[in-house]
């Protein structure tokens, strides 16, 4: 756990450095800082997470799995719906160094570099945004489900082409991601998710759906079959409940959102995307309450989760910098995930870091 709190530490050493409201658009206008030293800061900060997630030994759920499958990776062919993007990245991999620990680095370098870059590019108030990927667990979660979570954040570095209305680049962002996860394909839809304000009948009608989703896990599994190409097998892991409080945790973005800017006509017709992203919030909420008898199932928020890291960010941007609480609203709210993140960071594939130098 002392790594990971060194981390956050050198995070907001490097963040603390730049100008409180660090939109990048702000800091260019406004000349508070250079082009250069703006990116070089960027930069340092996506390195560290890229370093240190892809130089683990033995930290994951998941990691003893791939490195026993990597031999296998390396010789199999590749077939386009068999999900051949790790086994392209493990080939490249072997020939680089022969080593499994390869194939980590260059999965993270895509998953964590194509999520700290997007943050980067969209993120309205950075400093928060890339707290949040650590404290929501996204980073973290990069270590457990590598495949998934590369899918992930290649649908979160295309989902630009769903603000800027190009259906068919985003039919090939999907494609990529289904190369990497095949369950990335059911987020084709998302191009539809409304982008104006959310109002308490759609969060009301989410959430209905959630409950009643959450009764019918045998079509659950069904259709999880039917997207792997073959029968899934039931076991624990399928059945295991998820955590009142991390369902709880799931949904206060949407309830922050309904207490500051119900009603709010300014915000009603903004267009920067915080609607977009507060959709998306409620979606990711009536996900996990959908899964909540099912920990395997509830992996799917994975894809939605993140993109609170962009929703807070916006949303805290509209508080009046000049006012003296603003930057209370936000020590608090980053002090009450730090919270929750030292609870999902201490589990037991998690909490003890080692990195795969000598082994």
């Amino acid at each position: 756990m002392t790594v990971y709190i060194g981390i956050i530490l050198a995070i907001i050493v490097v963040t603390f450095l730049m100008p409180w409201q660090d939109s990048k658009n702000v800091l260019i206008e406004q000349k508070k800082m250079g082009l250069t030293y703006y990116k070089l800061q960027l930069f340092i900060i996506s390195a560290i997470l890229v370093f240190f997630a892809g130089v683990r030994y033995n930290v994951g759920a998941d990691y003893r799995q791939y490195a026993d499958n990597f031999r296998a990776y390396c010789t199999q062919t590749l077939v386009w719906d068999k999900e051949p993007g790790i086994r392209f990245v493990s080939q490249i991999a072997d020939k680089i160094t022969d080593n499994y620990g390869m194939m980590f680095f260059i999965m993270s370098l895509i998953t964590v570099g194509l999520a700290t870059y997007t943050i980067a590019r969209e993120s309205d108030y950075y400093s928060i945004s890339i707290l949040m990927y650590v404290f929501l667990g996204s980073w973290h979660e990069s270590f457990n489900s590598v495949r998934q979570s590369a899918a992930a954040a290649i649908l979160f570095w295309g989902h630009r082409y769903i603000k800027e209305r190009k259906f068919i680049k985003w039919l090939v962002v999907c494609f990529v991601a289904f190369l990497f996860h095949t369950s990335a394909i059911i987020f084709v839809p998302l191009y539809f998710v409304p982008q104006k304000q959310v109002t308490i009948k759609n969060v009301v009608v989410l959430i209905i759906i959630g409950l009643i989703a959450g009764m019918s896990y045998d079509r659950a599994f069904e259709f999880v079959s039917l997207i792997q190409g073959k029968e899934y097998v039931m076991d624990a892991y399928s059945v295991g409940h998820i955590s009142v409080f991390r369902i709880i945790v799931a949904w206060i973005p949407i309830l922050f959102y309904f207490l500051q800017f119900y009603r709010n006509e300014a915000i009603k017709e903004d267009n920067s995307g915080i609607h977009f992203y507060a959709m998306i919030s409620a979606l990711s909420g009536a996900i996990i309450l959908a899964a909540r008898y099912s920990t395997y199932l509830g992996r799917i928020v994975i894809y939605t989760d993140i993109y609170n890291t962009l929703f807070w960010a916006s949303m805290l941007s509209k508080f009046p910098k000049s006012e003296k609480n603003t930057r209370a609203w936000i020590v608090l709210i980053l002090f009450c995930y730090f919270i929750y993140y030292l609870n999902e960071a201490s589990g037991q594939y998690l909490v003890n870091y080692q990195w795969i130098f000598g082994k």
